[in-house]
């Protein structure tokens, strides 16, 4: 039985048109594309191709993104991933994925995007001159930044100075490990 092959209203012109008959001929010639041996009997084309990796799927060549899924899994309103590319190196995402699924991950992304924003800000408004000196009693939110507790007799200012070089928030602005080795502190 032939997989039944629909597109997405936001699916690409482009791709139907350049590739509907190879992605139509190659699904129904692989129709078992899990290790679960899940024979799939529908195919959502959701976009057009476009380059994206992730942790399952690192290849970065450009893929069509394909819910494929059974009656069962329709049932349970669950699907698999494909990202199809039409020169090969296809490949199904090895879980069931769901809407519940899908809002998790945008909610956990979501608050990943607000904390690098804040890190970002909160760097930015260090390196603007507040605290003074080395930075060393400053705290931003509620992040505390190395040594705000330490007592200067702890200490010593060169000491402090070159741990503080090393833990710069902004990695470019960290020296390397080689001027790290060539600094007076290692002399001293």
């Amino acid at each position: 039985m032939p997989v039944l092959v629909i597109y997405h209203p936001e699916c690409d012109q482009n791709f139907r048109s350049d590739y509907h008959s190879a992605f139509q001929q190659w699904i129904n010639n692989n129709p078992v594309h899990t290790n679960q041996n899940i024979r799939f009997d529908q195919a959502l084309v959701l976009n057009g191709l476009h380059p994206t990796s992730s942790f399952y799927d690192p290849n970065p060549d450009p893929h069509v993104t394909v819910q494929l899924s059974t009656p069962a899994l329709r049932a349970q309103r669950q699907w698999y991933v494909l990202h199809w590319r039409p020169d090969g190196g296809s490949v199904v995402l090895r879980r069931p994925d769901s809407e519940e699924a899908n809002e998790k991950r945008k909610t956990r992304r979501k608050g990943k995007k607000q904390r690098r924003r804040q890190r970002d800000k909160d760097a930015k408004d260090s390196r603007g001159g507040r605290g003074g000196g080395s930075g060393a009693s400053t705290t931003m939110g509620a992040l505390q930044l190395p040594f705000s507790v330490s007592e200067d007799e702890e200490l010593l200012k060169e000491d402090r100075d070159f741990i503080m070089r090393m833990m710069k928030l902004d990695p470019r602005d960290r020296p390397t490990a080689k001027d790290l080795l060539q600094d007076g502190w290692f002399k001293s």
